[in-house]
């Protein structure tokens, strides 16, 4: 009996080990990110856009969204892509219809959901415009970007 006590908990401990690992290494990389001066936008075709403070500010509230684990969805596999990143220092953040997210170095993807996101989505598809499609110009992108900031 003991012996079987012992195997549980010791299987217990290593489910939280693991599971500990994967949310101190999202919590590293939001602390990191929190920690960064300027925040940019990089679509996939772009070079990248210095935000505004206000902006800036808009994007590391989304960033802390990992913060509350409770928030946040872990996946193995992640469909579609990306419409850009935002940069917060060396941290990069994907950005796809209201989901922000990232990928973790066991390949697991750690997304968090923002209606402000979906009203970039919104925006971004009518610049994108119907086929032939058309990349957003630097303009349409920071047309896009200023909805971060209002309401």
């Amino acid at each position: 009996m003991r012996a079987k006590s012992f195997v549980v908990t010791a299987v217990a401990a290593i489910l939280m080990a693991v599971s500990n690992g994967c949310r101190n290494e999202a919590d590293q990389k939001v602390e990191q990110a929190m920690k960064s001066n300027q925040v940019a936008f990089q679509s996939n075709r772009g070079d990248p856009i210095v935000l505004s403070k206000a902006q800036g500010d808009e994007v590391k509230r989304l960033v802390q969204l990992f913060g509350n684990h409770s928030d946040v969805r872990v996946e193995r596999e992640m469909l579609g892509f990306k419409y850009g990143e935002f940069i917060l220092g060396e941290q990069r953040f994907s950005w796809q219809g209201e989901m922000l997210y990232f990928r973790d170095e066991n390949g697991r993807w750690h997304i968090v959901e923002s209606p402000i996101l979906g009203k970039l989505t919104d925006a971004y598809m009518k610049a994108h415009g119907t086929p032939p499609l058309q990349a957003p110009s630097l303009d349409q992108w920071k047309e896009i970007l200023a909805l971060l900031t209002k309401e």
